[in-house]
């Protein structure tokens, strides 16, 4: 397991420091791998002694067991609060008052903010696709070659070359020579004038963008997590009354349905979300969006159309309260 920070930062020595049989953990600290080790967990565990952990995890018994000196306990108003979810239910309970209704005109958005392995790789993914349109999709970032030894969040390991050929049908070597897509990964590309938004600002900001395009694809937190963290970002979508996928962790979709009351769209196959490989499930993923990339306008409407039952049931399940309502029945606290 990679360490998210080296054993002589101030991190790492606060925690071999340790004295106290109580600790709060904020967000999503730095993932689980595919064994459901958590690092953070792990050194807390290592000390030998009985601490509670408050987390904004709902994790498994299972998951739990792994770590015998730890009570490990949801936090509701944790993940309330760290994920500004009270301000995405005011922006539904206001939208609510109107209806809006717009033409389904572009495929697929997508907003990517702060870079990781996963928003990488779904910028480069989408923008070889043809499915990375400037006017509906942000990438506030960079992506910068470097020799491969020197990489440290760049998405160049083997697998991840063999999976990008396998889905995408292109040489990766030959995506990073060429001259237009050198170009795409140097722009940036922005939605709003101010540089730092808040949850707020990008409910409003990205709200016709999404109900102009047919699906909005959520580019998720921590998509090679293997337990599910979701965030706001996926509750825009619906707000927007938009259909939805997400690049996320590990059975974000099955935790969305079965935890927090959404449902499911007839239109789509969630088979991907049950993919171990975070690369491979990006590829399950985009392949089962392929068949609607090369519908027509009319043809997006015609869905959207038949979902719209599904659409308003998740939009009220925010716009109503009822979804805070059964996170705080989840806390542990």
């Amino acid at each position: 397991m990679n360490l998210p920070f080296s054993t002589d930062s101030p991190e790492y020595k606060l925690i071999q420091s340790f004295n106290s049989d109580t600790v709060w953990l904020i967000d999503h600290l730095f993932g689980f791998d595919s064994d459901f080790e958590n690092y953070l967990l792990r050194s807390f565990d290592k000390l030998d002694q009985p601490i509670k952990i408050y987390t904004e995890y709902i994790l498994d018994e299972s998951v739990k067991r792994k770590y015998p000196n730890l009570d490990i306990k949801f936090n509701a108003k944790a993940m309330i609060q760290g994920n500004n979810l009270l301000a995405v239910e005011r922006y539904a309970k206001l939208a609510a008052q109107n209806s809006p209704s717009s033409a389904k005109v572009n495929f697929l958005s997508s907003f990517n903010k702060t870079a990781h392995p996963g928003r990488i790789w779904l910028v480069l993914w989408l923008y070889d696709l043809g499915w990375f349109n400037d006017e509906y999709c942000s990438k506030y970032f960079e992506i910068v070659y470097t020799p491969r030894e020197d990489l440290v969040w760049s998405p160049i390991p083997d697998e991840v070359l063999y999976l990008y050929s396998k889905y995408i049908g292109n040489d990766y070597n030959l995506f990073l020579k060429s001259h237009a897509r050198n170009q795409f990964l140097k722009k940036i590309i922005k939605f709003g004038n101010q540089h730092h938004t808040t949850a707020s600002d990008d409910v409003k900001i990205l709200a016709k963008l999404n109900q102009k395009s047919f699906v909005n694809l959520v580019a998720e937190t921590a998509p090679t997590n293997s337990i599910p963290f979701p965030t706001e970002k996926s509750l825009y979508p619906i707000v927007h009354k938009t259909l939805w996928v997400a690049y996320a962790s590990l059975g974000h979709h099955k935790f969305m349905f079965e935890k927090f009351g959404f449902r499911p769209y007839q239109c789509f196959d969630y088979a991907f979300d049950q993919e171990p490989d975070p690369v491979e499930r990006l590829g399950k993923l985009t392949l089962m969006l392929t068949k609607f990339s090369k519908m027509t306008p009319d043809q997006w409407q015609d869905i959207y159309n038949q979902e719209k039952e599904t659409i308003q049931f998740n939009f009220e399940h925010v716009a109503s309260g009822s979804f805070l309502t059964l996170i705080q029945q989840l806390n542990q606290i």
